[in-house]
């Protein structure tokens, strides 16, 4: 409870000089003002949204919703949402599907998506521009392998683990970013939900690669 007040006085403070600035703006500044105050409206939901999702999973009630999903869709739709993203932040965002067709996996399509599009997030925000984050899925004795890469900095082996640990930064000084340190815990959480796996190792030629596997029968 303190580390998520702590981080909810941040935006706040954001919002509240930010519509008192507004007040006194001229005209050609006001839409900076309010632009600044939206942003910050979002970041505190996310924030919310995040926590709400840790406490249903420390309570045992957050809700499953399985059925009979094509991942190879799953992750070309994941991937497209996040092409604009991409490449405003000139960063290849690149879905790498198999040549055959994948069995279909019996999971919760939105929660599954939703670990997706925290790990892409993720590799987004910490790739340089110019670089790549790549999404695989493959699948294989019993399980499904989806792995999200990219050519960031990477995370050192001693932070490997903790950065799961919820309101962790690998980097403290990125102060500015969007990300609290809870969507990697919310993203080890859906995949526990499926009785499944999430780790992270070194990318082929640096940066980091998220492993998540996915059992075929749950």
């Amino acid at each position: 409870m303190a580390a998520a007040s702590h981080e909810l006085r941040s935006p706040l403070a954001v919002i509240h000089s930010g519509l008192t600035a507004l007040q006194e703006a001229p005209p050609d500044r006001a839409e900076h003002f309010r632009v600044l105050a939206d942003g910050e409206c979002l970041r505190m939901s996310r924030l919310v949204g995040d926590l709400l999702s840790l406490a249903n999973a420390d309570s045992g009630s957050w809700s499953m919703l399985p059925g009979e999903v094509e991942l190879e869709t799953l992750v070309l739709t994941v991937c497209e949402g996040f092409e604009a993203q991409a490449r405003q932040a000139d960063i290849q965002l690149t879905p790498l599907l198999p040549a055959q067709p994948l069995p279909r996996c019996h999971c919760d399509g939105e929660r599954v998506a939703q670990l997706l599009s925290i790990l892409i997030d993720n590799g987004l925000s910490y790739t340089p521009a110019g670089g790549r984050v790549e999404v695989s899925i493959s699948a294989g004795e019993g399980r499904f392998l989806l792995l999200v890469s990219d050519t960031g900095p990477g995370v050192p082996d001693d932070q490997k683990e903790q950065i799961f640990q919820r309101f962790y930064r690998a980097d403290p000084s990125r102060r500015d970013r969007s990300h609290y340190g809870l969507g990697l815990s919310v993203a080890r959480e859906i995949a526990a939900l499926h009785n499944g796996s999430l780790t992270l190792s070194d990318a082929p030629g640096g940066g980091a690669r998220f492993v998540f596997v996915l059992p075929q029968s749950q």
